[in-house]
């Protein structure tokens, strides 16, 4: 009797098995359509999964081009951003938070400039607009130099 009992539980855990089985098809999976041609994204189950958002972009100018700037930001993260040849820059992932933004030229003769408070949101860009640095002739005596001037926005 005790192996009959056995036996029967047997079945009955294969006939659940079989049926969970055939009820789970490719019918019921949870479909996932990109919209405009877009890389697809996982969906978000219950905000688990943010991989994908936490990167924005920063934008802007940095003019005038002879000046050579750098970009130099600190704060979620730090690094370098490059410009184009127009004082574009370029385009870079840039982790989610708050920066600091230092522009620093490599020719003496312009002036550095700093931005506080910068914020780069997920999934956007943010703008910083055209920025142009401020020229120094070196003054009567020749010593004087951009360098040694800091403008804040």
């Amino acid at each position: 009797m005790m192996k009959k009992n056995i036996f029967l539980q047997w079945i009955a855990i294969g006939i659940y098995v079989a049926v969970v089985l055939v009820s789970c098809t490719k019918d019921n999976a949870i479909s996932y359509q990109a919209e405009n041609n877009t890389s697809p994204k996982a969906p978000n189950f219950a905000g688990y999964y943010t991989e994908v958002q936490k990167y924005g972009s920063l934008i802007g100018t940095i003019l005038p081009i002879e000046a050579a700037a750098t970009i130099h930001l600190s704060g979620n993260a730090s690094l370098e951003l490059l410009l184009d040849s127009t004082g574009a820059i370029v385009p870079t992932h840039l982790p989610k938070g708050e920066y600091k933004i230092d522009i620093v030229p490599a020719n003496y003769n312009y002036g550095y400039y700093t931005i506080s408070h910068v914020f780069v949101q997920a999934d956007s860009i943010t703008n910083i607009g055209t920025i142009t640095l401020e020229y120094y002739d070196g003054g009567s005596g020749g010593c004087e130099i951009g360098w040694g001037r800091l403008k804040n926005k």
